[in-house]
């Protein structure tokens, strides 16, 4: 997996139990709207302001494990 730099976080989901995750690249951590709210400045949360955009590309290669 392969992300442009706006995706600063990885956010991955282990269920218990399960033989599976999950992966998905975020622009933010977890909570950023609320630890931002108190004061952090490291939550990798953007604003767009409006009318603006922002954009940005995963590329995912699978690969066969041998």
């Amino acid at each position: 997996m392969t992300a442009d730099t706006v995706f600063s976080c990885l956010v991955v989901y282990t269920p218990a139990g399960q033989n599976f995750f999950c992966a998905e690249p975020a622009t933010n951590c977890i909570d950023a709207f609320n630890l931002a709210d108190v004061g952090r400045t490291d939550t990798g949360m953007l604003v767009v302001k409006p009318g603006e955009t922002l954009s940005g590309v995963v590329t995912l290669t699978p690969e066969t494990l041998a």
